[in-house]
């Protein structure tokens, strides 16, 4: 019998090597389950589903195969859920993907030579993208702040944009452009408000040239920051938005951090640009707001545990160590 058995899986064997019909292995889990396996997770907070489907949703853009897609987001866990549900981890990534969107726009090709365009993407792909980016936007609204809020509609737009959906990102673009325009219209009665407007208004502004402004910038660094080359048409693109967001700041008290900040972030941008006399502009607002004409001021001074205080020309006195029982 066990000689028998052992004949017939030989036979089975041979007949599937020599058989003209294609053997297949099993299918990996598709992409379609891992969308389902991140909305149906009621472990995450809805900003930690809403990251993770957006960025299932930048994956099919930026790979043709569905087996590499999933590999690579199911080790997006990685990442603290601490960590995604920061303001500024969104804000970040807005960025990003303002400027990847802006480099599909405009046909700037990659390093392989391959042009960013929605029409060399597998339709799957496309299709699974936007999937991702619709479960998305279900849970915009149910996360814990209005900025995270606005990025998600202005990162799912800014997706649609590259798969070609025009009514899908024209519908994300109202969404967060009529919350913009609420902030320009009147003073915001919610500081929150304003400061989720001008950061899409910043985020557009990277997308146009991707500088970022870091929170301390050493006076005695002789290295100057990189900056990739830009047109004069690209800049004043890149100010307006950058107006827009300032001017909708300058609505809240001038004691507000963000508003004090928004100007110290714009006249190290311009002076990063070479921009040096509308950098000093920017400088004496930022000294009439704090009321102290130094500038020692555009950096913040440690406090300990990691913590700092910002607008002081005050040196803080340390009277405690972090750790030290």
């Amino acid at each position: 019998m066990k000689r028998k058995k052992t004949l017939l899986a030989i036979a089975f064997a041979g007949g599937m090597l020599n058989s003209q019909v294609t053997a297949f292995a099993e299918e990996p889990r598709s992409t379609q389950t891992l969308i389902q396996n991140v909305e149906n997770d009621s472990r995450m907070r809805p900003e930690v589903q809403a990251y993770y489907l957006l960025r299932i949703s930048n994956s099919y853009l930026s790979n043709k195969d569905r087996t590499a897609v999933e590999a690579q987001n199911n080790s997006l866990h990685t990442l603290g859920p601490r960590t995604i549900g920061r303001d500024n981890f969104f804000v970040n990534w807005a960025d990003q993907v303002s400027l990847q969107a802006q480099s599909a726009k405009v046909g700037v090709k990659s390093q392989n030579g391959d042009q960013t365009s929605s029409d060399k993407i597998p339709s799957e792909n496309l299709k699974l993208a936007e999937q991702a980016a619709h479960s998305a936007l279900k849970l915009a609204g149910k996360t814990s702040s209005r900025l995270t809020e606005l990025n998600i509609y202005f990162i799912a737009s800014q997706l649609f944009q590259m798969t070609g959906n025009k009514i899908e990102e024209q519908r994300c673009t109202r969404f967060f452009e009529d919350a913009i325009k609420a902030c320009e219209s009147k003073a915001p009665t919610i500081p929150e408000e304003a400061i989720a407007a001008s950061s899409i208004l910043n985020s557009m502004a990277y997308g146009k040239i991707p500088v970022r402004i870091p929170d301390y910038v050493d006076p005695r660094s002789s290295r100057t920051p990189t900056v990739k080359p830009f047109t004069e048409e690209e800049f004043k693109s890149s100010e307006a938005f950058k107006l827009r967001s300032i001017a909708i700041l300058d609505r809240l008290p001038s004691n507000n951090h963000d508003r004090r900040k928004a100007h110290r972030d714009l006249a190290l941008w311009y002076e990063t640009l070479g921009k040096n006399e509308l950098a000093e502009q920017q400088k004496q607002v930022l000294f009439n707001l704090v009321g102290i004409r130094d500038e020692s001021i555009l950096n913040p001074q440690p406090a300990g545990c990691g913590s700092v205080v910002w607008w002081t020309i005050e040196r803080i006195k340390h009277k405690f160590m972090c750790g030290v029982g």
